[in-house]
């Protein structure tokens, strides 16, 4: 009669069956002949052989499947999250820095949707400051102000749904007293390129290659992007109306007017303080603000 076993040794097989099995969903695929290969050889030995079969080397090949799956489904998750990017790249290339990144920052997140948080940051600090030829084709400023679209674009998408503030009467009365809070659908990005129209024109682009950036803008532009019932809509700001938005979020408007005034000098009062009047009533009737407090 063979030993029983307990269940103390029971579950200490499992968190080793269970360790292993995570090593070899993990294990980096191989890059180096073109195609995405699965490498056995870095699985652990002691899992294979306790995948018990009578066709020689079918355990690895069966783990190799695994390991494969595993980072297709990743990498087709950050592609959807960064479309933008992945196309600017090509696949390729997007998927091998996908899989660098995921292998520093290992999936923490439940939903697929959330892995890509801090990619736009890793990005920019990391590969680019490192790796990026100088000649390349893509400027490393436009690569991260794409991603960093991207990632604004899924965050307001995904943000929670907030009651729009609009002024009461007693609000309006002092009105230059109150600090103005961005509701989490609102986000203001701003582009050297045309990159809002390209990530709109993704489809026309058939395939996984690398998509051609369009010419620089004349100018750096300011996009406002406010999630609504439709969809996510856009907005272009003048320079000024951005800088406005910028300083009702983070001062009373009383204080963002006179630094506003200030910084203008050189435009009449008048028409400073008309385009001001106007701005803060479209921003208010967009439903920009979550809330105003003294």
């Amino acid at each position: 009669m063979g030993r029983l076993v307990s269940s103390d040794e029971t579950t200490t097989w499992l968190s080793h069956f269970q360790n292993e099995f995570t090593q070899v969903l993990r294990t980096p695929l191989d890059l180096s002949s073109g195609t995405m290969r699965a490498d056995a050889k870095k699985y652990p030995r002691k899992l294979s052989q306790q995948i018990m079969t009578e066709i020689p080397g079918a355990a690895n090949r069966g783990l190799s499947v695994y390991n494969r799956q595993y980072w297709f489904r990743l990498f087709g998750a950050l592609q959807s999250e960064f479309p933008l990017v992945s196309r600017l790249l090509g696949y390729w290339r997007f998927n091998g820095l996908a899989m660098r990144f995921l292998g520093e920052h290992p999936p923490q997140e439940v939903e697929l949707h959330r892995i890509g948080r801090g990619f736009c940051a890793w990005l920019a600090k990391e590969w680019l400051a490192r790796e990026l030829p100088a000649k390349s084709a893509i400027p490393k400023i436009a690569l991260i102000q794409a991603a960093h679209i991207d990632e604004t674009w899924s965050r307001i998408f995904l943000a929670p749904e907030q009651p729009r503030w609009h002024p009461s009467p007693d609000d309006a009365a002092q009105l230059l007293h109150l600090k103005f809070t961005p509701t989490a659908a609102l986000a203001i990005v701003e582009q050297q390129w045309p990159l809002l129209a390209l990530r709109s024109q993704l489809s026309n682009y058939p395939g996984e290659g690398a998509i051609p950036l369009p010419s620089s803008l004349a100018q750096l532009e300011h996009w406002a992007l406010l999630r609504t019932d439709e969809g996510i809509g856009e907005l272009l700001l003048a320079p000024r109306q951005a800088r406005l938005y910028h300083l009702m979020s983070n001062h009373t408007l009383g204080e963002a007017l006179a630094t506003l005034e200030q910084e203008c000098s050189d435009l009449p009062p008048e028409q400073l303080q008309r385009d001001i009047a106007s701005w803060t009533q479209q921003s208010v009737e967009l439903g920009f603000w979550a809330k105003a407090n003294i």
